[in-house]
């Protein structure tokens, strides 16, 4: 998957105190492409004509989470707070 190739490795500090950059970009652009993913499956499934998870719109729906992702994949950070 070039996603995770391109946002992680495209990090400028991959050494040093930017390190976390780096895994934070590759495990929001997983987490990105699996929830698009599952959304497309899950609304298609309730919605769609067929009610039934359609696998083209799942990769459609992965591919369009990795593409969201791609500028900000450093930058978002979790959603939970301790």
């Amino acid at each position: 998957m070039a996603g995770l190739g391109f946002n992680p490795g495209s990090s400028l500090g991959i050494q040093g105190a930017f390190i976390n950059l780096v895994a934070l970009a590759a495990v929001n652009t997983l987490l990105a492409g699996a929830i698009g993913g599952m959304a497309a499956m899950f609304y298609m499934w309730l919605f769609g004509p067929a009610k039934k998870p359609d696998p083209s719109m799942s990769v459609n729906g992965l591919l369009a989470g990795l593409v969201a992702i791609t500028a900000p994949c450093a930058f978002c950070q979790r959603l939970s707070r301790r």
